[in-house]
């Protein structure tokens, strides 16, 4: 009956090993193409699609001219509130932001602290409320970087270490050519997210984007479509975005989608 228990015991240990590796090993999302290792011609012409790309959305010399861009959002994680950490849901917020740095505020504009205003300034996080804890702090640090860099990410995307061509791919009948975008080194590890950025043949918009969050969740994969593309003052950008688990097109468990409302550049 001992040996019995020891086994039992041993084997509860060797699935809590197992479970805790698999929970914080970082998940490796590039594909056939980019395991075969990069190539300076892969580099090269990465670096030329990503040229295509900001010129489809307005061109990065013309964003670098900008000083200040706002907008309103509407942020909906259908119900899941503690997951989202924000204030209620759907949340909708103004965000101003300093064009082509971190550098934002953001205001809430519903819910039960309606009129609440965080800023980010040089990676401080501040709030008009004094009484707000230090994990909420952590929070909207968190949502104020990715929200920014996010509705920037064309133009951001040339500060990346790694910048490479990751071939094709069919989606729903469109033939997508892939970048791959990272940081430091090709390979998958915990400090750095990976990229892989689905662009329409013809646009050269990102219609889909399969990406990583190594700080928060570093053996999942997530993904992004982008849709609903309208000008603003030259610039061609998205106006809505859904989320899910998983790959482009494989029909992961939906996380939550954000619309924008009014976007104004300068």
């Amino acid at each position: 009956m001992i040996k019995k228990y020891w086994k039992i015991i041993l084997l509860f240990f060797i699935l809590l090993a197992l479970g805790l590796w698999f929970f914080n090993h970082p998940l490796d999302i590039r594909n056939s193409y980019l395991k075969k290792g990069i190539t300076e011609k892969d580099k090269l012409k990465g670096k030329s699609i990503l040229l295509k790309i900001q010129e489809a959305y307005g061109g990065a010399n013309e964003w670098k001219k900008l000083k200040k861009i706002s907008f309103v959002q509407k942020a909906d994680w259908y119900g899941k509130k503690d997951l989202s950490h924000w204030d209620t849901l759907p949340q909708i917020f103004l965000m101003d932001i300093k064009a082509s740095s971190f550098d934002c505020s953001l205001k809430l504009l519903n819910g039960p602290n309606n009129g609440r205003k965080w800023n980010l300034n040089n990676d401080v996080i501040s709030c008009s409320d004094k009484n707000v804890t230090e994990q909420e702090k952590k929070n909207y640090k968190d949502k104020m970087m990715f929200k920014n860099y996010w509705f920037q990410l064309p133009f951001r995307l040339d500060e990346a270490d790694i910048i490479s061509y990751a071939g094709t791919e069919e989606l729903k009948g469109i033939n997508y050519e892939l970048l791959y975008i990272t940081w430091d080194n090709e390979n998958p590890n915990s400090d750095y997210d990976q990229y892989i950025l689905y662009i329409h043949p013809e646009k050269y918009l990102i219609d889909h984007l399969h990406f990583t969050v190594r700080d928060k969740f570093p053996s999942v994969g997530l993904s992004t479509q982008f849709t609903d593309f309208k000008k603003i003052n030259n610039f061609t950008l998205p106006h809505s975005q859904f989320v899910r688990q998983g790959a482009p097109g494989k029909n992961g468990i939906s996380l939550h989608e954000n619309h924008y409302g009014k976007i104004i550049l300068n």
